[in-house]
C-alpha cells in the first residue's frame, strides 16, 4: 500500500529523479575498508503450473522484465512430468559471457495461485539452474507493517528458496497489473 496516496503500488513511484539518484548511492556502503552490501529483494511470485496429469503444482518464479525468454529448471520439469523437446540455443549472459548451450524446451500452462486467469501457455527453455536461492539469506520482515494486510505474490519473499521458473518480458506485463 502506498504511504503517499494510498494506492496499490510502492511509495517510491512518487519519488522525483533527484531522490532516486540519491537512493541509488546507498546500495553499497563501507565501514573502514570492508564494503557492506545491502540485501536486495528480487521480484518473485508463486505460480501454478499444470503437470502431465492436468493437475496444478506450485512453483516459484522470478520475474525478469529484461529477459527475452522463459526458463524452467530440469528438476521442475521432471517433477511436473512434462515432456521436453530438443532444441539448440546459445545464450549470452552479462558482458556477453556464453553459458552452456540449452538443449531442451518444455511447453507448460501457468496461472496465478489465487485466480484462474490469466492462464498462459509458455514455452520454457530447460536449464540445470536459474539462480541460487533468493534472497541469499533470510530477511526479517517483522517490522514491515505496511505489508501486513497485503496479499503478496510470493508470501515467502523473505525466505531463501530455489527458483523454478524465470518469466521474461513477454509474460511480465500480464503478471504486473493493478489489483
Amino acid at each position: 500500500m502506498c504511504e503517499v496516496c494510498g494506492g496499490r503500488h510502492h511509495s517510491w513511484l512518487h519519488l522525483n529523479n533527484n531522490a532516486v539518484e540519491d537512493q541509488s548511492h546507498t546500495l553499497l556502503s563501507s565501514v573502514g575498508n570492508l564494503p557492506i552490501r545491502s540485501q536486495v529483494l528480487m521480484s518473485t511470485v508463486e505460480i501454478l503450473i499444470q503437470d502431465a496429469n492436468g493437475c496444478y503444482q506450485r512453483a516459484r518464479a522470478l520475474l525478469d522484465s529484461a529477459s527475452e525468454s522463459r526458463y524452467m529448471t530440469e528438476s521442475c520439469r521432471h517433477r511436473l512430468g512434462v515432456s521436453r523437446q530438443k532444441c539448440h540455443l546459445a545464450v549470452n549472459g552479462i558482458s556477453g559471457v556464453k553459458v552452456p548451450t540449452i538443449k531442451a524446451r518444455a511447453q507448460v500452462i501457468i496461472r496465478p495461485v489465487r485466480h484462474h486467469e490469466p492462464q498462459m501457455t509458455i514455452e520454457a527453455y530447460v536449464v540445470t539452474q536459474i539462480t541460487g536461492c533468493t534472497p541469499s539469506k533470510h530477511i526479517r520482515d517483522a517490522d514491515w507493517v505496511h505489508l501486513k494486510d497485503l496479499e503478496l505474490a510470493d508470501p515467502n519473499f523473505n525466505e531463501p528458496l530455489p527458483v523454478d521458473v524465470l518469466l521474461g518480458a513477454e509474460v511480465f506485463p500480464y503478471i504486473i497489473r493493478s489489483g
